[in-house]
């Protein structure tokens, strides 16, 4: 099964839920990096609903409630720009990046919480094909039918 197109819109919409806020915040002040400044800014001031939207990227956009990918790469796929630009950042001589290792620990605990909203998405495409097996949703009602939900 090919999951590079959910892989590809999770790391796009977990990058747009990451730099957004810091973006359209007049108060963020510009940061110094050698490679996508704001992605700096981004690292250096995030939002804490940030980390709220990538979860409710992870459950949301399906990708764990309309896709099939698998729960965990779909998850870490959310936070895929930030060690991209880290690792790129570095490669330019970026002096900025002092605590490599730690930094990266924490991108992976931000892949969490998309991780945590694909698990949920997961559960909630099982318990709908659940209710829809047991009739309990009918699927043949105007508005009722949901192609990507079958099982």
């Amino acid at each position: 099964m090919n999951h590079l197109p959910s892989v590809l819109a999770a790391a796009v919409l977990g990058c747009a839920a990451l730099v957004l806020p810091v973006y359209l915040d007049p108060a963020v002040p510009e940061a110094r990096a050698e490679f996508l400044p704001i992605m700096a800014a981004t690292v250096e001031h995030m939002k804490f609903y940030s980390l709220g939207l990538l979860a409710l990227i992870g459950l949301g956009l399906g990708l764990g409630l309309l896709t099939r990918t698998p729960v965990l790469l779909v998850g870490f796929a959310t936070v895929l720009a930030l060690p991209i630009w880290s690792a790129i950042d570095v490669a330019m001589g970026s002096e900025g990046h002092n605590l490599l290792g730690i930094e990266w620990w924490l991108y992976v605990s931000y892949g969490l919480y998309g991780v945590l909203g694909a698990f949920i998405g997961r559960m909630c495409r099982r318990w709908i094909v659940r209710c829809r097996a047991r009739g309990s949703i009918d699927a043949n009602a105007p508005g009722g039918r949901d192609v990507i939900l079958e099982p």
